[in-house]
């Protein structure tokens, strides 16, 4: 990773967080969840922190037993995959739990279809890319993606059946 790459990610980090700032301005409508999704957000951040924690620890155990640090491919990548997998853990209970859209604002469709078409060129640019860094990177994104939306749509899956046989009775 160079100098002028840390730079442009941080300048694209805090693009991203100007247009997400914008976009909640102009937007009226307000992602609003009921008592019970908040209580199951509530177990999604505590699962996603345990799970955090839990890899912090077995990482620090093996780098104490072994006497150096554990290296993944190349030097930030445990890390990253860490931080996908805590992240995973939130947002796979969310998904399961109906926690992760609010009432108001159900999933769009294009969104589904922007994300599915993000995750499949994250994994070409693993088949692409010299660079190991950033080949194993785009793998956990592309593999992260591809699995919040395979797990949204077996929801969506579910709950149809659900709805189906609630209407059947």
């Amino acid at each position: 990773m160079t100098l002028a790459w840390g730079l442009g990610f941080v300048v694209g980090l805090a693009l991203v967080a100007i247009v997400v700032l914008i976009v909640k301005k102009a937007s009226k409508k307000k992602c609003e969840y009921d008592e019970r999704q908040i209580a199951a957000r509530g177990k999604a951040f505590c699962g996603g922190f345990a799970t955090f924690i839990c890899s912090e620890i077995v990482v620090f155990i093996i780098e104490i037993f072994t006497g150096e640090p554990l290296v993944i491919g190349v030097p930030g990548i445990l890390s990253i995959i860490i931080i996908l997998l805590a992240l995973l853990v939130f947002v796979e209970v969310s998904i399961f739990l109906d926690a992760y859209f609010a009432p108001n604002k159900p999933m769009p469709k294009a969104w589904y279809i922007i994300m599915t078409l993000l995750g499949i060129t994250m994994l070409l640019r693993f088949f692409l890319d010299n660079d190991d860094w950033y080949r194993v990177m785009n793998l956990a994104a592309g593999l992260f993606v591809l699995i919040v939306m395979a797990s949204l749509l077996v929801k969506k899956l579910i709950s149809r059946k659900a709805e189906k046989e609630e209407d059947d009775e």
